[in-house]
């Protein structure tokens, strides 16, 4: 990982590395981007951005992912957050043409789910 400490007892100063990848690189499973992406790693060129966070973040991924890989960790949190607000606009959406969630689609939607096998626990 590449970071500096600050003087605040709770941050880490964590910078992240730019990393380009040219799509003509082959591998055997298709184009680098693919075989990166399979691995779960960056496949795309990326933008170098300092970051300050909390040391206890910071130490919590370190002890699952190691160091050096806190970036990636960090990016997949992103990516997965920026999927999470997508869909919360799409649900505001949905909700202003269509009017509030009903008890009958949300049975409705758990049994389709069901039929694919994705069972949800109780959030009530």
């Amino acid at each position: 990982m590449s970071g500096s400490i600050h003087n605040m007892a709770t941050t880490r100063k964590v910078n992240i590395q730019p990393v380009r990848v040219s799509p003509s690189t082959l591998t055997p499973a298709g184009t680098r981007a693919q075989a990166l992406k399979a691995e779960g790693k960056p496949s795309r060129t990326v933008v170098k951005r300092s970051i300050t966070l909390s040391r206890h973040n910071v130490e919590d991924i370190e002890a699952i992912v190691g160091r050096g890989k806190v970036s990636a960790f960090v990016d997949r949190a992103v990516t997965r957050e920026l999927e999470r607000v997508r869909f919360d606009a799409l649900l505001a959406e949905i909700t202003e043409r269509h009017g509030p969630i009903t008890p009958d689609d949300r049975a409705a939607a758990r049994k389709a789910l069901e039929r694919v096998g994705i069972v949800l626990a109780d959030s009530e």
